[in-house]
């Protein structure tokens, strides 16, 4: 057995991995592991899609254009989008629209996906860097102020933590 056909077996209905299939048709993600649950449940997705329809993913420009264009497969496309996006004259992520899904509940995942990313990038931080926390939010929204990212990174590490960043005594 292939392992992306145990993938998909796993994430079928009745497979141990049903409840995160329920979160992921849902697109409701526990809070636990946010980041990796919905990555994961998306990825699981997209193997069950690949072995339903092989030959779309073997050749997608073939079952993309012409005759053979199919709503299936231009529905496959949507499906199996970038989750984020950016815009062509700005480098901040933002939500894609997905069909089939609410835009409120589409943003609302999209905030806790980044919430969780800043905590995880400014723990690395913490760990990597030597000296006090640098805030810099540019990767993810460019046009935020100075005072605006280190707001949200110290509340979004304080949420995570129960510690303001500012209160840790760096050692040297």
């Amino acid at each position: 057995m292939l392992i992306a056909d145990a993938l998909v077996k796993w994430f079928s209905p009745s497979g141990p991995l049903a409840s995160l299939r329920d979160e992921y048709e849902r697109y409701e993600f526990k809070p636990t592991n946010f980041v990796v649950r919905h990555l994961l449940a998306h990825y699981l997705a997209f193997q069950e899609d690949k072995s339903r329809n092989p030959e779309l993913f073997c050749w997608p420009g073939a079952w993309m254009a012409g005759e053979k264009l199919s709503q299936c497969s231009m529905d496959m496309f949507e499906k199996h989008g970038a989750l984020f996006v950016d815009k062509e004259d700005d480098d901040s992520v933002f939500a894609r629209l997905q069909k089939g899904r609410e835009e409120a509940i589409v943003q609302k995942i999209f905030n806790s996906f980044y919430s969780n990313a800043v905590v995880y990038d400014l723990a690395n931080r913490w760990i990597a860097n030597d000296g006090p926390f640098r805030y810099d939010l540019g990767w993810l929204a460019a046009s935020a102020s100075d005072e605006e990212a280190r707001s949200y990174m110290r509340r979004q590490f304080e949420l995570a933590f129960g510690l303001d960043p500012e209160d840790v005594q760096v050692l040297t």
